[in-house]
């Protein structure tokens, strides 16, 4: 791949939703950070050179939110700052002596309680961008909610939960403009037993219920490929939070997704505001449309 695009870059992320048990005690003491990001190094930069461009950490999250078996410390904060700041200082030493730059970067939540365990004007100055995904808002949740809406609705219970609330409190915390990434949602999901005012939205709602339209998280090509409009389902269109909905007032099924209009909105929002681009989970929930999308939004003279 990188051989037939010259400009593409690849980090390697370490981590993730279910990678996250033994961060707070890798990034507990000085010397569990250098072996933690020596060992990083050494397995995969050094070790396929000209491969890896830099390192993604994927710590969900520090001091609390994550899954129940991770380790947690109240410290983790900070740890988290000291372990990136080790992770800067090595990748510096290695971009030395190869001649380059590479690059350092996280995933961070969206949810402002958790984004409150970061020390993020610290974070900033070892990273070269944060990947916020800006999506799994309302994922198990007792209401028929959007997964990732842009803003909030009108009578929203939950204003702080929507990407533009998101990106500010990054932006008052002091990071640049230029290194927050928000992240786009390929899949949908589902909620059963939602009663037909307002089409379902912001109403009583049961996350397990929705079968095979979306309990648990549908990807967008599936959802398309099952043409929800012949089983009953009509879309809807969300002005304020700019996010569509399907709903079937039969089955009482109620799906949030991002369709091609709403990404385009984002990454539309991603260049209004200078931000640094799009990140989104992930490119196999795509069925070419959503990508294309994207593109349309960021190039310059497009609308919005």
């Amino acid at each position: 791949m990188k051989q037939r695009f010259p400009r593409l870059r690849a980090l390697i992320s370490v981590g993730g939703w279910g990678g996250s048990q033994y961060f707070s005690d890798a990034a507990a003491t000085p010397a569990a950070r250098r072996e933690l990001v020596a060992s990083t190094i050494d397995l995969f930069l050094q070790r396929f050179p000209g491969v890896f461009d830099g390192v993604d950490i994927d710590w969900e999250f520090p001091v609390t939110g994550g899954l129940p078996e991770n380790r947690y410390r109240p410290e983790d904060g900070h740890n988290c700052t000291l372990l990136l700041a080790e992770f800067r200082a090595q990748l510096d030493t290695l971009g030395a002596r190869d001649g380059r730059r590479y690059e350092l970067t996280i995933a961070a939540s969206a949810r402002p309680w958790e984004i409150a365990n970061l020390e993020l004007a610290e974070l900033a100055r070892s990273l070269d961008w944060i990947n916020v995904m800006t999506y799994d808002y309302h994922s198990v949740d007792t209401i028929a909610h959007f997964n990732a809406p842009l803003y909030a609705v009108t009578g929203d219970p939950t204003p702080a939960l929507n990407v533009d609330a998101s990106m500010r409190i990054f932006l008052e915390a002091g990071v640049a403009p230029r290194q927050l990434a928000v992240g786009v949602p390929f899949y949908g999901r589902g909620y059963g037993a939602v009663a037909a005012p307002h089409d379902g939205l912001l109403q009583k709602a049961d996350y397990s219920a929705a079968g095979e339209w979306g309990t648990g998280g549908i990807d967008y090509r599936v959802l398309m490929s099952k043409q929800p409009e012949r089983f009953g389902f009509r879309r809807h269109w969300q002005a304020e939070a700019q996010v569509p909905w399907l709903y079937n007032p039969a089955t009482r099924v109620w799906i949030s997704y991002d369709d091609p209009e709403s990404v385009e909105r984002k990454a539309e929002y991603v260049r209004r505001r200078g931000l640094g681009g799009v990140m989104f989970w992930e490119l196999g929930g795509d069925d070419g449309t959503l990508l294309r999308a994207i593109q349309r939004g960021l190039r310059p003279g497009s609308g919005g």
